[in-house]
């Protein structure tokens, strides 16, 4: 799926526990990064509400799936651009991948 939107390339890891594949290359799954530690695995919430900043992707490149516990390199279109959220994004960050508040990967901004 060709985006009319930023792209950037990323490696990205599921959590093995995930129950499911993620597809990639269609543009379909599209999940929010927050910036920060690889290592992070729970939302940071005051009381109910979560307090990261959540940034709206894409993925549009890619595997077709990619598998629980699999490594990739994929594209991410950043589908709300130019919001400043976007501003870290950048090669070098770090972000863990959400679906919610559940954390079921991270990865890497490459380009």
């Amino acid at each position: 799926m060709k985006s009319t939107f930023p792209v950037v390339r990323a490696r990205v890891t599921l959590l093995p526990e995930m129950k499911a594949p993620k597809f990639c290359a269609s543009g379909t799954y599209r999940p929010h990064l927050v910036l920060g530690s690889v290592d992070q695995r729970s939302a940071i919430l005051d009381g109910h509400t979560l307090v990261e900043e959540y940034i709206g992707v894409a993925l549009v490149g890619g595997p077709d799936k990619l598998y629980p516990g699999e490594t990739a390199e994929v594209e991410l279109a950043l589908a709300y651009y130019p919001n400043p959220m976007y501003e870290g994004v950048k090669a070098g960050a770090t972000f863990t991948i959400r679906e919610g508040p559940a954390i079921v990967g991270f990865g890497t901004v490459l380009t």
